[in-house]
């Protein structure tokens, strides 16, 4: 009708904004990776780990030998990301604090990066954009690259545990990823890959969705929207790929995000939440403008070739 006719412009500067967000995506497949990455704690606000105690498990010491492995600090909500790295990587409070612990400060040697969750603020996003918690962090502590540790549907107890084919789910999941590597995060991770079809197993009965279900009684699986939704960054943003500037303009919302791939193609995801189809005009660096057609609640990727010399 009368709505497919409004345009809305996607603007694509060629240029990165660090070296540090090349983004690292695992294809969603049933396989293991090596281990690259240590947390210490989870959740230190809500005793992390399963029971853990919170994140006064242990310390790390110059004497520890960690290899290979990245130690990423925090790994808990993006509402107390600032609070948390403070506290730990900045100069010390201009107050002292009642139980005053180590220096503010004193771990910046050991950490690597800034993990955090999308609980909480996932369920804002029609109240807020929570990636700009995520870019305001950065911009205090550039130094230190920014991970989604962790993300899964069906955690809430109105709608806990599977639903099987729910394209909401797979919406938000695109939604929160644009929102992260959009704002400096150098990844995104799904908590559970797989999972049975009342959303588990788990020892303390925190029963989930998950982008693949198994159902061991008829020996099938399920890849749902949220596989897909994921699919649309591991098969399209390759390893080694850098998040570019990227702006949109229009009276109608549209999320987007390009990446520069390392062989040399730009890929722009982009996400159209609303119930209303769009018109969307693709601009990049030489003038030249790709035009597409965005269903209602769609995911689209659109690879293209840069103009020669475009990120030189």
């Amino acid at each position: 009708g009368a709505a497919g006719g409004r345009t809305r412009g996607a603007r694509v500067q060629h240029r990165s904004r660090d070296a540090r967000r090349r983004l690292s995506f695992r294809d969603p497949e049933l396989r293991t990776e090596p281990a690259w990455v240590a947390s210490r704690a989870t959740s230190p606000r809500g005793g992390g780990g399963g029971g853990s105690g919170g994140g006064g498990s242990g310390a790390w010491r110059p004497e520890d030998s960690l290899g290979d492995l990245d130690v990423i600090m925090h790994d808990d909500q993006r509402t107390t990301l600032k609070q948390f790295t403070r506290a730990v990587l900045g100069p010390p409070p201009k107050r002292p604090a009642r139980n005053p612990g180590p220096p503010a400060g004193t771990a910046a040697p050991f950490i690597d990066g800034i993990g955090f969750h999308w609980y909480v603020a996932a369920e804002d996003m029609l109240i807020v954009h929570p990636g700009h918690m995520v870019r305001e962090t950065h911009a205090e502590f550039p130094d230190y690259y920014l991970l989604g540790t962790e993300a899964c549907e069906g955690y809430m107890p109105a709608r806990k545990g599977p639903f099987v084919g729910d394209w909401r789910r797979g919406l938000k999941y695109a939604y929160d990823i644009l929102e992260d590597t959009g704002n400096w995060a150098a990844g995104w991770t799904d908590w559970n890959l797989v999972l049975d079809m009342s959303g588990g197993p788990n020892w303390r009965g925190n029963y989930v969705d998950a982008p693949v279900l198994f159902d061991p009684l008829f020996d099938e699986f399920y890849k749902q929207p949220m596989f897909y939704a994921m699919a649309h960054f591991s098969k399209f943003v390759p390893p080694g790929s850098v998040a570019l500037e990227t702006s949109t303009s229009g009276r109608m919302e549209l999320l987007a995000q390009a990446f520069l791939r390392p062989d040399g193609r730009v890929a722009l995801v982009t996400l159209n939440q609303r119930s209303v189809p769009k018109r969307v005009a693709i601009r990049v660096q030489d003038g030249r403008y790709i035009n597409i057609h965005s269903p209602p609640r769609s995911i689209h990727t659109i690879i293209y070739e840069l103009p020669q010399g475009a990120c030189a």
